[in-house]
């Protein structure tokens, strides 16, 4: 790099604006320079990681331009662009959350132009790139099927235990049906209801491009007999952290079965987890608190004693004052609930370098449902997952 050879170029970039540099004629000689710079967020200064920068052929729109050269800003903010041909050039920028804009400018030969861009923030969404049933990455609005997709800052900050419950009622047409009030018990999917009488009606699952097991199994309760007794019905899918994901596409209709077979006749689900980001080391922590209980439905048993034994019996039972041939009222069935509570711990990192990156996540949770009935005998209703 010639110190001496070096211009700068500020770009701010708010709407739509184009910033033409006019440098004089290349040297003979090498027939490539570089373009040098920082990417920061506009009135603030702060640096943006993570932005693209790429060099195009002149004319191209923002969004059809053919990306010839490519690289990306570090932490700091800083990019460097090297061998772009010596002539006019055009330099594009990217950033997720600001716009995305252009500057038209002539590389020397041998030498080295900077060109810093100023972003701003934007309320417009970049187009969507979705990849299931399609084999790879492409624009959501390219597809001739509906795909729904929900992300993760859908339910970052709501009362989400576990990924049934960040799945339901976030997108139309998918459900999760409890399978039982039983602690550890899991919801079936249904997407577009049941499709058919004879096979599974469980939508195929994928994580990050690998197919998962959902078959679920039974939830069995160690009883004070030995026996194993009571039983649910879990969901391999509420085995997964639901911090850990980024978004969440669900492939609907006849098109999953056109894409995956006949299996997929219910629907397809692809999870996608987190990733590491360039940076410094960045910690979340997140606890949840959970109270369940089962509603007040049922009436009172009724009865009464016949003689003078029963009654003092029924007294000593009840606690209560009872005479023959008076009829009480006791709900026997309260002494088999009570109110549940679930708690759980979550604790992630993410960062790395431009040439590792890293994201590591762990959670702790435990749920006490609201089925008691100790006092009836040692019955238990709780379930622990790490």
């Amino acid at each position: 790099m010639h110190p001496a050879c070096v211009q700068r170029v500020s770009l701010s970039i708010g709407l739509a604006t184009l910033a033409l540099v006019s440098i004089s004629p290349p040297a003979s000689g090498q027939q490539s320079g570089a373009v040098q710079g920082t990417v920061v967020e506009a009135g603030t200064n702060r640096p943006l990681a993570n932005a693209i920068i790429f060099v195009a052929d002149p004319g191209a729109a923002v969004g059809a331009a053919v990306e010839r050269i490519r690289t990306a800003t570090d932490a700091q903010g800083h990019y460097l662009l090297s061998d772009v041909p010596a002539g006019r050039q055009q330099v594009y920028v990217r950033a997720l959350g600001y716009t995305s804009e252009r500057a038209l400018l002539t590389v020397l030969s041998a030498q080295t132009t900077e060109l810093d861009f100023q972003l701003t923030r934007t309320v417009f969404a970049l187009d969507e790139i979705v990849v299931s049933g399609a084999g790879g990455r492409i624009e959501k609005k390219r597809l001739g099927n509906t795909i729904a997709t929900i992300d993760a800052s859908a339910f970052e900050t709501g009362p989400v235990m576990s990924f049934s419950e960040a799945l339901s009622a976030r997108e139309p047409s998918v459900v999760g049906l409890p399978s039982d009030g039983l602690a550890g018990g899991g919801a079936r999917v249904r997407i577009r209801g049941s499709s058919s009488l004879a096979m599974s009606n469980e939508p195929v699952v994928y994580i990050d491009g690998a197919r998962v097991d959902n078959s679920g199994g039974f939830l069995g309760g160690r009883m004070w007999t030995g026996d194993q007794g009571g039983g649910g019905s879990p969901s391999r899918l509420d085995d997964i952290n639901p911090e850990t994901i980024e978004r969440i596409e669900i492939l609907k209709g006849a098109a999953a079965a056109t894409l995956y077979g006949s299996e997929a006749s219910a629907g397809v689900i692809q999870i996608f987890t987190k990733r590491g980001r360039v940076g410094a080391p960045r910690f979340s922590f997140r606890i949840d608190q959970m109270a369940s209980r089962y509603p007040d439905v049922y009436k009172p048993n009724a009865g009464f004693a016949r003689d003078d034994s029963q009654a003092a019996t029924m007294s000593e039972l009840f606690g209560i004052p009872v005479r023959p041939f008076e009829v009480i009222e006791r709900k026997f069935v309260q002494d088999m609930f009570e109110t549940g509570h679930q708690h759980a711990y979550s604790v992630d990192v993410a960062g790395g370098s431009d040439d590792v990156q890293y994201y590591v996540a762990g959670r702790t949770s435990f749920e006490n449902g609201p089925l008691g009935a100790e006092v009836l005998g040692p019955a238990r209703d709780f379930g622990r997952k790490y």
